[in-house]
């Protein structure tokens, strides 16, 4: 299993895309592969909204927004479900994000991946050629 086989603290050098980078990160503290739930947190915001939790005209500013942990509110017509999977990935605080297995536990995210599953077990199979 994936969870079991990565240590919980992974990694201590600042590395990301700013945009994308964890709260512990910016502050240059030791760091999970929690860090990647916050990341995806970013990701799932910005589908949902067209646009950046953490913005700014500078870096700095983006490091300041990030660390504040305040992003505008989620459209009115996202789900509660999801509302709360992105709060959840998006909070400052690691302990508060979940793991990947409790995240791929909860029912919205069960129902996703079977709709996900019966998608590719219902295509054919790729016979074309890859370009290279």
């Amino acid at each position: 299993m994936y969870s079991a086989t990565v240590s919980d603290d992974v990694g201590k050098t600042f590395c990301g895309t700013p945009y994308y980078v964890a709260p512990e990160i910016w502050r240059r503290k030791p760091y999970s592969k929690k860090a990647d739930l916050f990341s995806l947190g970013v990701l799932l915001y910005e589908l949902l909204t067209l646009r950046r939790p953490f913005d700014g005209e500078s870096m700095r500013d983006v490091m300041n927004r990030t660390l504040s942990g305040q992003y505008d509110p989620l459209p009115p017509e996202t789900s509660p479900e999801m509302a709360e999977i992105v709060s959840l990935l998006l909070s400052s605080d690691p302990k508060q994000r979940p793991c990947s297995g409790k995240l791929l536990d909860m029912p919205i995210c069960k129902l996703f991946m079977s709709g996900l599953l019966e998608i590719v077990q219902t295509q054919p199979a790729f016979e074309g050629h890859y370009v290279t």
